[in-house]
């Protein structure tokens, strides 16, 4: 998916201030963010999907798209795997 620019000024701050804290957090506590990066690669590609997309879709809609960036980036997935409550 190719990205469009609707970033506007003021959230590029607020995402570069966030980022600033939460990596002096991870550098703090580098035991404690063990998935950091496979963490930081998902985010990213919701972070596209929804970028690309907009909001007000279906739910199915973005899962499609997450998977297809998934799929994009190789990144490893299965849909709607079930989980047991612990």
């Amino acid at each position: 998916m190719k990205p469009q620019n609707v970033t506007t000024e003021n959230t590029k701050k607020k995402s570069h201030k966030y980022s600033k804290n939460m990596n002096s957090v991870v550098r703090a506590y580098p035991n404690e963010f063990p998935l950091k990066e496979v963490t930081e690669r998902i985010i990213s590609c919701a972070m596209e999907v929804h970028s690309t997309l907009g909001p007000g879709l279906l739910e199915s809609v973005y899962e499609e798209a997450l998977a297809h960036e998934f799929s994009l980036r190789g990144i490893i997935y299965e849909k709607q795997k079930e989980q047991s409550a612990v």
